[in-house]
């Protein structure tokens, strides 16, 4: 079972409070076989799971388009809360009445976070749009997410992207969330230097550290080399940050 399978499970599972298989089982499970259906046969599914308010069961049935065809199921899993936000009665919006809504919501809009990828951010920004409070934060526990979803397994890499989507909501997000992971934490450090004196005083890398490395990356993919002068200036990313983060790569 791979990582981002393994983390979705557990993630969820706490969101709803009920264990379930999430994608697990032989390939001819209900899961693997839904995998390999039609895409007629795939909407079919995941809007009868939201038709139900996506319990444990029907989760796990439909787990694996989540992470697999992200594209088709997200948009789908965005206009059910949609339509459950806009309504008068939102419990009508049901096939099965005991469902609660605003719980509906949570987990259906933490699914679509869990993902972390492009298509998550792209979802997220529509439902920013009826209610930043509530939904703009899922942004940064999207980017949170694609070390584990993502194609690329960078954060960043995802960042670049959401900051392709033209959204201003999105971009003073995503700009946010780099700051946050980007800062030292000067008692953190302070803590790990003292921890690392009685062996020599080596540190391990720092999670700031590590997302530093990972922006460096991110940025090198995606101007295709270090970025000049002119690129670096205009980079999507680092011409949102504080101009003492923004330096951290141009050295």
């Amino acid at each position: 079972m791979s990582t981002r399978l393994v983390t979705a499970t557990v993630t969820l599972t706490a969101l709803i409070g009920v264990p379930f298989s999430f994608g697990q089982g032989p390939p001819d499970s209900p899961s693997w076989r839904l995998l390999r259906a039609s895409e007629p046969e795939q909407i079919a599914a995941v809007n009868s799971a939201l038709d139900k308010g996506l319990p444990p069961e029907q989760y796990g049935i439909v787990s694996l388009l989540f992470l697999n065809k992200g594209s088709l199921v997200l948009p789908l899993v965005e206009q059910k809360i949609e339509q459950v936000l806009k309504s008068a009665t939102p419990r009508d919006q049901f096939t099965v009445k005991n469902v609660d809504p605003a719980r509906f919501v949570h987990i259906a809009a933490s699914a679509i976070a869990e993902t972390g990828d492009e298509q998550a951010l792209r979802e997220i920004a529509k439902l920013i749009e009826l209610d930043g409070k509530q939904f703009g934060p899922l942004i940064g526990k999207a980017l949170d997410n694609s070390k584990d979803y993502a194609q690329s397994h960078n954060p960043f890499a995802v960042a670049y992207t959401g900051l392709a989507i033209g959204d201003p909501a999105v971009e003073q997000r995503i700009a946010a969330w780099a700051e946050l992971r980007l800062t030292v934490d000067p008692a953190e450090r302070t803590r790990a230097e003292a921890a690392a004196r009685p062996f020599g005083g080596r540190l391990a890398p720092s999670p700031v550290e590590t997302m530093e490395r990972a922006w460096a990356d991110a940025m090198l993919d995606h101007h295709g080399g270090v970025p000049s002068e002119a690129q670096w200036i205009s980079d999507p990313l680092a011409s949102r940050l504080s101009a003492s983060l923004a330096a951290i790569n141009s050295q």
